[in-house]
């Protein structure tokens, strides 16, 4: 049995009985590598939900939704 718990806005989550399939939306600062945040931010996610939760985590997708630039100094 699936519950949808949150389906708008840059996080949404899915848990089922003991499941949960999580999707955030992050934008990236310049200058970052956009591939090696969304993993890390996959990952603490992840590790988050599972260590103060009973729910066993099965998908977190990471979109990149944006790349924030510096503001220049003119």
């Amino acid at each position: 049995r699936q519950m949808c718990i949150r389906d708008r806005g840059p996080v949404r989550a899915r848990l089922g009985e003991d499941t949960a399939e999580i999707r955030v939306d992050i934008v990236v600062m310049e200058g970052f590598n956009a591939v090696n945040v969304a993993e890390a931010v996959q990952k603490s996610i992840k590790s988050a939900i599972q260590s103060m939760t009973n729910f066993t985590v099965t998908k977190v997708d990471v979109n990149v939704a944006g790349i924030k630039f510096k503001e220049s100094a003119e």
